[in-house]
């Protein structure tokens, strides 16, 4: 079930960084994580009643951990969907993302089996090859400013999956809660602080609020997977949203998918299926 959920975060993860990523090409990015995570307050907050909680303050502490990494991390993501192309800034992110929590996991003496350890394999494979993939008007000097930019958003989500993975499951969402209060108090002083007017703050809100949404779904669904299932596991299943978002880039703003990029996501599939039966 741990596997499951995480499969399917990872796909609303990539809804909402499309939709996040096209908010912050209308409104500045701080501003759109801020609104993001006050639309998932909400979600979280409603959502408590239906799952079972005894949370301590170590659960919460982990939960505002969380919310700094995911935070900086998401708010370095659509900076780099912004200056685009989104097939590149999002597979990047995704493979430092999977990276940290697989390392943590086997360091804390996580061994999948060998069905599974392949999979994980494939599954970094998949979102490198995504990354590596040329594309017009992103070569040299500014592919490599978006590369580095969605490194560094990796580095950030990969630390919030761990912080995540380290609640109990008895936990329930509250370290969710905790996440989403710090991410927003953080990245809503930030954007105060800087002030500014966006390009078009009406489209900006209506993106905004759908990015919100799956990304509070998502999240929701990564929490209770990373509190019952192996972080080097997980932790490689929701990196995979780069796939959902490729595609939606695809369909809806016609970024061109390449021979590398289509097989990426065949391994992605072959990825999940193999760490789903390993």
């Amino acid at each position: 079930m741990a596997l499951f959920l995480a499969a399917l975060a990872g796909v609303s993860y990539g809804v909402a960084d499309f939709l996040g990523g096209l908010a912050s090409s209308a409104r500045r990015p701080e501003r759109v994580v801020a609104a993001v995570q006050g639309v998932g307050i909400v979600v979280t907050a409603a959502a408590l009643p239906f799952v079972a909680f005894r949370p301590d303050p170590a659960d919460l502490g982990w939960g505002a951990a969380a919310g700094v990494g995911g935070g900086l991390g998401i708010v370095a993501l659509y900076r780099a969907l912004a200056m685009g192309p989104m097939n590149v800034a999002a597979p990047v992110a995704a493979v430092i993302g999977s990276v940290v929590p697989v390392a943590v996991g086997l360091a804390s003496g996580e061994r999948p089996g060998p069905m599974a350890a392949a999979g994980v394999a494939f599954g970094i494979v998949a979102v490198w090859l995504v990354a590596s993939s040329p594309h017009a008007g992103a070569t040299g000097g500014p592919r490599r400013r978006v590369a580095l930019v969605a490194a560094l958003a990796g580095m950030g989500l990969g630390a919030a999956t761990v912080a995540f993975g380290q609640s109990s499951p008895s936990a329930g969402l509250w370290p969710l809660l905790a996440a989403k209060v710090v991410t927003a108090a953080l990245i809503g002083g930030v954007a105060l602080a800087r002030g500014g007017r966006d390009p078009d703050p009406s489209r900006g809100r209506r993106l905004a609020l759908g990015a919100g949404v799956a990304d509070a779904a998502a999240t929701i669904l990564l929490v209770l997977a990373a509190q019952r299932g192996p972080l080097s596991l997980v932790g490689v299943l929701v990196s995979l949203y780069p796939a959902s978002t490729v595609v939606l880039a695809r369909l809806l703003l016609s970024e061109r998918i390449s021979r590398p990029q289509a097989l990426g996501l065949g391994l992605a599939a072959a990825a999940v299926a193999m760490i789903a039966t390993g």
